[in-house]
């Protein structure tokens, strides 16, 4: 992003003098915020959709580097300022981070433990930027500019693992088996995705709109598809009923923040799991009924 400044001025001077872009900086910097615009305006920019506009950023950073010593100089001190203010951060100062990571515990307790080695890193890519700026050293540049996505990368896999871990079903998933092994779930207007997936089974959802799938075509579509015989999309209040028949094993499945749901189904069911993100209750048993 720093380098890219002698692109957006030539895309600047091309829309001026509404001359041919025959500049290599217009044709690349287009190739790359064309799909860009497109994609944010469609709410859409999925990995695989944004992985082309890398080429383009490339060889623009290759061009800022190579023709454009003022790029450069502001590029280098830039990025030194950050990179050293980011990396004396995390050498530092992680007591003050750690707290606002709350909601998931364990990541708190990742982040002081990589977080002086990254510090590092990103100090020294400073210095190499700030050498590379006094010098103009456009190799060092390079260097630094490497160095501080390959120090983030070395020592991020571990509060990856933690993210993923909380954000995965599988240890909610556990906790439902415990309780039964036959149980239906019925999750209110949540939709934990893979949860369906370690449990082999359907999830039956009780939405007012259906949104929680993540899915345009389900909202537009979602009275419709209530109405098809066997569909699991069920109206908002659908839960209670269930939960009042309960013809068969059922666990409930609401957000963690869902105080008033959860304080009213825990009146009629035990705590099975809280993760932090869901809590689950249950199973109600049909010969409990009444």
């Amino acid at each position: 992003t720093l380098l890219l400044q002698p692109s957006l001025g030539a895309l600047k001077r091309t829309w001026r003098e509404r001359r041919a872009a025959a500049e290599p900086h217009v044709h690349l910097a287009l190739w790359v915020l064309l799909p860009l615009l497109f994609f944010s305006l469609s709410q859409s920019k999925r990995p695989g959709y944004i992985l082309p506009l890398f080429p383009p950023l490339a060889l623009l950073c290759a061009l800022a580097l190579r023709e454009s010593p003022l790029a450069r100089r502001r590029a280098a001190r830039a990025a030194a300022l950050l990179a050293a203010g980011a990396g004396g951060v995390l050498a530092l100062g992680t007591a003050w981070i750690s707290p606002l990571l709350g909601k998931v515990p364990e990541l708190g307790a990742q982040l002081r433990a990589s977080a002086p080695l990254t510090g590092a890193l990103l100090v020294l890519a400073a210095l190499l930027c700030w050498i590379a700026g006094r010098r103009d050293a456009r190799h060092w540049l390079a260097l630094g500019f490497a160095l501080m996505p390959i120090g983030l990368i070395l020592n991020a896999g571990g509060m990856l693992s933690v993210v993923g871990e909380y954000r995965s079903a599988r240890r909610l998933s556990m906790a439902i088996e415990s309780g039964s092994h036959s149980a239906r779930v019925v999750a209110i207007e949540t939709y934990p995705h893979s949860l369906a997936y370690y449990l082999g089974q359907t999830l039956e959802l009780s939405s007012a709109r259906g949104r929680e799938l993540k899915s345009n075509y389900i909202a537009e579509n979602q009275e419709t598809l209530r109405e098809r015989p066997g569909s699991t999309l069920k109206p908002v209040a659908w839960w209670r009923l269930a939960l009042a028949d309960c013809e068969v094993p059922t666990v409930f499945l609401v957000e963690s923040e869902e105080e008033v749901l959860r304080e009213e189904i825990g009146e009629k069911l035990p705590l099975l799991v809280d993760t932090g993100r869901h809590a689950a209750f249950g199973p109600c048993l049909a010969e409990a009924r009444g």
